[in-house]
């Protein structure tokens, strides 16, 4: 099981709204062959696998084991829970259910229908953890929200607009966030942070192992309720990705001068956070990181709708002034050196389909 979420993870940048998934086959003491859904429409992890095998490959006392239930619907592939049916795969051993109402147990309920061995729940939390995204997007039905800041190590985010701008993360907390940048499908700002700061929003860092081009700069989100932000003009000598406009006046597209797109979505409730993210995943973006400024950070913590929380903490640098960090009560989770600068990192729990409550 820890293979295949090793595997998984080499689909991250590609699958989309689809989960990451990860098989492997064994038999006997011996891996014979892994599969993992490497993008969007692609085979998913099962007849990834199955299609590296020759054709008379007997799959008699071979043991599959995946990450995620296989499907037992037509999508853009057929059923997988078919497939090792027709394979004569008689054991499959799965880490967690998938929330999908057209699977949500009845994969499972398919294989064991047609004598199918089948184990449930193995690195349960380890699997779904790296699903997180694909959970709430299914089951809460609204885009996956990260909260971050970067502060000072006396609790300033930003200084005040009569100071020089204050660059605040090292090298390193630059890097780690740039990597981040590269795995969501929108960076999200209000429109007081857009036009102060003149943000790139882009990914400026490419990870060694995947192959990370522009088409992978996520989609720059700005909150602005009355439309006074200026977006005509390009902050810099490069062709950005689109800018979607969240806004309370308007829908429509418009191209500026440079050829950039802008998407104007008119949402009634702008500060209702369930209803923005909901919006955000009609607009096929799974996946959203919140980076200021202040007044969005705050409603954002308060709605509750942060999946997860990181503030990259300078701990040398003392501002003495300025707009100070959001505050957060429930504490940190987890804890890493970046550095001079300390990634404390929160996560909400998820409610999670248990097997017992499959149908």
């Amino acid at each position: 099981m820890r293979k295949c979420l090793q595997l998984a993870e080499k689909g991250k940048p590609f699958v989309g709204l689809n989960p990451m998934v990860g098989s492997v086959l064994v038999k006997g003491d011996a891996v014979v062959a892994e599969g993992y859904h490497a993008g969007f429409g692609l085979a998913h992890a099962e007849k990834a696998l199955i299609e590296k095998l020759p054709s008379d490959f007997s799959y008699q006392d071979c043991t599959l084991v995946v990450n995620l239930e296989p499907c037992s619907h037509h999508g853009k592939t057929p059923p997988c829970a078919d497939l090792i049916v027709e394979k004569g795969i008689k054991k499959v051993v799965i880490g967690t259910l998938d929330p999908n109402p057209l699977v949500a147990g009845k994969g499972v309920a398919r294989l064991r229908a047609a004598g199918v061995e089948v184990e449930v729940g193995v690195l349960h939390d380890q699997c779904v953890q790296l699903n997180r995204k694909f959970f709430v997007n299914i089951s809460e039905n609204r885009s996956y929200c990260i909260a971050k800041w970067a502060s000072t190590a006396d609790g300033f985010m930003a200084s005040s607009p009569e100071m020089p701008r204050l660059m605040i993360s090292g090298e390193d907390a630059q890097n780690h966030l740039h990597w981040l940048r590269g795995y969501v499908d929108a960076i999200l700002v209000g429109v007081g942070t857009w036009e102060a700061d003149k943000p790139r929003l882009d990914c400026r860092m490419v990870d060694p192992d995947i192959e990370i081009s522009d088409s992978f700069n996520p989609v720059r989100v700005v909150l602005d309720p009355n439309l006074r932000g200026n977006y005509q003009v390009d902050r810099v000598d490069v062709v950005f990705s689109p800018i979607l406009v969240l806004n309370t006046f308007k829908d429509g597209e418009e191209v500026t001068p440079r050829g950039n797109k802008l998407h104007f979505v008119k949402i009634p409730n702008l500060w209702v956070w369930d209803e923005l993210l909901q919006i955000l995943l009609q607009n096929k973006i799974s996946h959203v990181l919140v980076e200021g400024g202040k007044k969005t950070l705050e409603g954002l913590l308060l709605s509750g709708c942060a999946d997860e929380i990181m503030e990259y903490r300078n701990t040398e640098l003392r501002a003495g002034g300025g707009i100070t960090s959001p505050d957060f009560p429930n504490g940190w989770q987890f804890q890493q050196w970046l550095g001079k600068d300390l990634l404390r990192v929160y996560k909400r729990n998820l409610e999670i389909l248990e097997e017992s409550d499959a149908v």
